[in-house]
């Protein structure tokens, strides 16, 4: 478990993750030991609210990671020596979605960490009893405005929405458990691993875009979510204290404290109904999301696990009146731990699939039936609800 430059073994997981097309929240996410933590919806029925209608969702996200990357290249002697880390994610994320027009909605995501437990042996030659460090709690909060570039009733097989939003530090950054010293024996209370920190310390802003394209009864659809962080580090020591046994040697000094990471999430896919079955739909959608070595605005400094995921993301979803139910598994088909500042290297543990159901609910508004695809000559486009990422 050593942090070192290069392609020498180390370990540290992930925080979060989410996926995305629509009117929804930002929340959890998770992916092993990145703090990937933006979130975009998943596709539905509607993709239009109507003028002072509400929308609440919730999607609960559940993983567990223990395969180790270094670079693209997985590690499988961590789990034959049996000193690999475990990650595991219990994620809640809700939104509250109130259209202030046809054109103008405001989110607020409020995620919720249930359970993010991360555990490694001690001591980890040969391999003690495994320790388990965990935390919860509500995560960083945010508000996003997102705007229909054309007029949704004129436009019912495609659009575009743009979103602007602002994330506020409202999950706590550091949490803290017991940490025990390389025999095992000596336990301190310490920050828990940057991957299970509700929050992470710094105000943020949201970049958001959706799109959709009805092509005959299948829907495709867009979306890319990417968050702006610009503070340096966050005051929270980060795991090198502990990889390296409680004194971290100078030339690693830079990774005392933990970053306050950019991060991004992008999506593609196609959508159709089920023949024969209303409400019910089908998806599939190549996912990728990752925090990036170095940040768009302000300094890159503390320590972060840079990376990306590739998934192919199956899904369905069924809606009936007002409600919407779907469940989502993203697979992983890459994964690639990068390289930091510095051109150190850690190698961590990363999800092979995650686990996303979800649901939403309409309300507050009479769903007029003008354009309904009797008189439009064409049949609904589909919506988007979302899905979480982690708390941050």
């Amino acid at each position: 478990m050593k942090f070192t430059r290069g392609w020498k073994s180390s370990r540290v997981p992930l925080g979060v993750l989410s996926i995305g097309l629509g009117l929804m929240p930002q929340a959890v996410q998770a992916q092993g030991c990145i703090v990937a933590r933006q979130t975009t919806p998943v596709v539905t029925d509607d993709p239009y609210l109507l003028r002072s209608e509400w929308q609440i969702s919730a999607t609960y996200r559940t993983l567990r990671a223990n395969t180790h990357f270094a670079g693209i290249a997985e590690l499988p002697e961590r789990q034959r020596m049996r000193n690999n880390v475990v990650n595991k994610q219990q994620l809640l994320d809700i939104g509250v979605t109130h259209a202030v027009s046809r054109r103008l909605n405001l989110t607020l995501g409020i995620p919720i960490l249930i359970y993010g437990g991360w555990s490694v042996p001690v001591p980890v030659a040969p391999p003690g009893q495994r320790q388990v460090q965990s935390a919860d709690g509500i995560g960083d909060i945010s508000l996003t405005g997102r705007y229909w570039l054309a007029d949704p009733d004129r436009h019912l097989r495609g659009n575009v929405e743009l979103g602007l939003g602002i994330k506020a530090p409202t999950g706590n950054s550091n949490a803290k458990d017991r940490f025990p010293d390389a025999s095992g024996t000596v336990f301190t209370v310490m920050p828990v691993d940057q991957s299970i920190q509700p929050g992470d310390g710094g105000w943020g802003i949201n970049l958001d875009l959706q799109a959709f394209q009805r092509v005959g009864s299948a829907t495709l659809f867009a979306s890319g979510t990417y968050l702006v962080n610009p503070r340096n580090t966050n005051g929270t020591e980060s795991s090198v204290l502990f990889l390296c046994g409680g004194t971290i040697p100078p030339n690693l000094r830079r990774f005392k404290f933990n970053s306050v990471p950019d991060q991004y999430l992008a999506r593609v896919g196609v959508m159709a109904p089920v023949p024969k079955v209303k409400g019910l739909s089908v998806s599939v959608a190549a996912r990728v999301e990752g925090v990036p070595a170095e940040d768009l605005v302000g300094g890159s400094e503390g320590f972060r696990r840079p990376g990306y995921s590739v998934y192919v993301e199956p899904g369905v979803s069924y809606s009936t009146g007002a409600h919407t139910f779907s469940l989502n598994v993203p697979v992983a088909t890459q994964r690639n731990l990068q390289k930091a500042i510095g051109g150190y290297r850690v190698d961590g543990t990363l999800a092979d699939y995650i686990v996303l159901a979800g649901y939403s609910y309409r309300f507050g508004a009479h769903r007029r039936s003008a354009a309904s695809p009797k008189d439009s000559g064409m049949s609904k486009p589909h919506s988007m609800t979302p899905e979480p990422s982690k708390p941050q």
